[in-house]
């Protein structure tokens, strides 16, 4: 096993005992001033802070926005496919949070957002 993926298993299974907020300052003290590409530069700065928005909304009832959970999937697709960035630190804590975020019960407001939601997610994730 590549010893990447040892290293984003090892910090999934931690990042599954801490609380949202913790993970939200965890993920706000992320650099990302290392990502030569600035495009992707500012698109990483603005999706971590809708991010940390998002996670200091969390209510920790054991439930999520399915809207977050295909949101933060596509994004790490994006970034592996289309930017090339596997091993940064900002991929690897989103593939620890969608992890995480998997283990929530899905919340879904209206019955035509969750067939629009999972319409979404073909492709991205095993059902």
């Amino acid at each position: 096993m590549h010893p990447s993926k040892v290293h984003t298993e090892i910090f999934t299974s931690l990042i599954q005992k801490e609380d949202w907020s913790s993970l939200a300052r965890l993920m706000k003290n992320i650099d990302l001033n290392d990502i030569p590409n600035k495009k992707i530069r500012r698109r990483l700065f603005f999706t971590r802070e809708v991010l940390d928005m998002h996670l200091q909304r969390l209510n920790g009832h054991g439930t999520i926005n399915a809207a977050l959970l295909v949101g933060t999937l596509k994004l790490i697709s994006n970034l592996e496919k289309d930017a090339g960035i596997s091993n940064h630190q900002f991929v690897i804590f989103a593939k620890a949070l969608a992890a995480k975020f998997e283990t929530q019960r899905l919340l879904v407001d209206k019955t035509l957002e969750k067939k629009l939601e999972f319409k979404k997610m073909k492709g991205l994730i095993d059902l």
